[in-house]
């Protein structure tokens, strides 16, 4: 879709940092960007085509939706059309459980290039800067503008100290977000923004992110190109770094911590420009890195997600002195404006996404630990998860409780799947 949408002159509005996924399993789950002005991906949904299993078709969208009733009539009289705010908001994220989507109408936007800068920083420089609820200061360009819009007006670059912002990083960027470890006070901070880039210039580039040639990617420009030994090494070795990774784990797991502070290390970067879907992937010798996931979101309002930060490093803390053992990835702080969707949160959140290597057995285990903190933190009602991630789908029961939508959800989901044909554990869970 990347590639077909750039060829015709059009772009997604923002991305996760994976292009792997299926439309269908990043739409239906909540997965996200960091654009603070913006939700969830599936709110660029306008209109929903879903095959019910009755055999039936029906075409979801907001009320006074794009669709022409009676033009559908005409055309696709089989198709029955639901213009209904309730039923739109449902479907959104649906985490699969009310039927299978034929296809999507989305709104994307003017293809565009963006600049991507990566800089060092401190857990305690980080919370300074952001609390008192500074952090809609420093991120989330203006939500009227188009990415393409902004390629003209380049950002004011932070000097870190008078103007509030962090060192070498733009000002309000288009795209914020931070990596770090529960297990170290580094963080790296990465920022991306829309940058004008001339046509001559764009014929370098292609339609996946440089690197699996280190002699081509040497001589790029370093401005178009992560840096070239990391990354082509990544790209080309990765079952061998996964596999060093985890023999040096297991065998020496005091020293996880050290390894992931290197690794964060080799992101520092000035700059990397290029098209706009290639950005915002983190990598394809990275995406190709065996891992586990698993995400929860936490409220921005009152800084309680600074208040989860210190909580879930304590509870790192807490796990390695009870069991001797580490995360074996990085977590990333990304931020998300409140969803309409009925399925996710409808205030600002900070997503934690916690990454482990794919043969940390007690993956899960941390998770729900964390996550157990978490919630005695900040109360029940105020955590939320990422659906086709790991969850804890045994301890913790009822989660729809969490979703001030999810009464109308379930209603919409029994109207259209009565018979629960598309029941899973997700709504066992709910």
């Amino acid at each position: 879709m990347n590639r077909w949408l750039w060829e015709n002159g059009l772009a997604f509005p923002y991305l996760g940092g994976y292009d792997g996924q299926t439309l269908g399993g990043v739409f239906p789950t909540g997965t996200h960007g960091s654009v603070f002005t913006r939700g969830p991906l599936a709110e660029m949904i306008k209109s929903t085509d879903l095959v019910l299993a009755s055999g039936e078709t029906v075409r979801i969208e907001p009320k006074g939706g794009i669709t022409d009733p009676k033009a559908l009539g005409k055309e696709l009289p089989n198709i029955r059309l639901i213009q209904d705010d309730s039923y739109y908001r449902a479907a959104l994220i649906n985490v699969g459980a009310m039927g299978v989507v034929h296809s999507y109408i989305l709104e994307v936007t003017p293809r565009f290039h963006m600049n991507e800068i990566r800089t060092a920083s401190t857990i305690t420089e980080v919370k300074d800067k952001l609390r008192d609820g500074k952090v809609y200061a420093l991120s989330g360009a203006a939500p009227d503008l188009k990415p393409i819009e902004m390629e003209s007006i380049p950002p004011m670059i932070s000097n870190g100290t008078s103007d509030g912002g962090f060192k070498d990083q733009p000002l309000k960027p288009y795209h914020l977000e931070f990596l770090t470890s529960p297990h170290s006070d580094k963080v790296v901070i990465t920022s991306r923004h829309p940058t004008f880039v001339a046509i001559t210039a764009d014929k370098e580039m292609e339609f996946t992110p440089p690197g699996r040639d280190l002699i081509k990617t040497i001589h790029l420009s370093p401005r178009f190109t992560r840096p070239a030994f990391p990354t082509w090494f990544q790209e080309n070795f990765n079952n061998l770094l996964s596999w060093g990774l985890d023999a040096i784990i297991k065998l020496f797991p005091g020293l996880t911590p050290g390894l992931i502070d290197s690794a964060m290390d080799t992101l520092i970067d000035d700059a990397y420009t290029d098209r706009s879907f290639n950005v915002f992937n983190v990598g394809d010798g990275t995406n190709a890195i065996p891992a586990l996931a698993g995400t929860m979101y936490v409220p921005v309002s009152k800084d309680q997600y600074l208040v989860a930060l210190d909580t879930i490093r304590e509870a790192a803390r807490e796990y390695v002195t009870a069991h001797k053992r580490y995360e074996t990835g990085m977590v990333s702080l990304r931020f998300v404006k409140g969803s309409i969707a009925l399925l996710s949160s409808n205030e600002d959140y900070c997503s934690f996404e916690f990454i482990f290597t794919g043969s940390t057995a007690y993956a899960q285990d941390m998770l729900n630990q964390y996550e157990a903190a978490l919630r005695l933190k900040l109360g029940e009602g105020k955590v939320w998860v990422h659906w086709g991630q790991l969850i804890d789908a045994t301890k913790v029961k009822e989660r729809g409780a969490q979703y001030i939508g999810f009464n109308k959800w379930a209603e919409v989901k029994t109207e259209l799947d009565p018979q629960g044909r598309f029941a899973g554990w997700e709504t066992t869970v709910l």
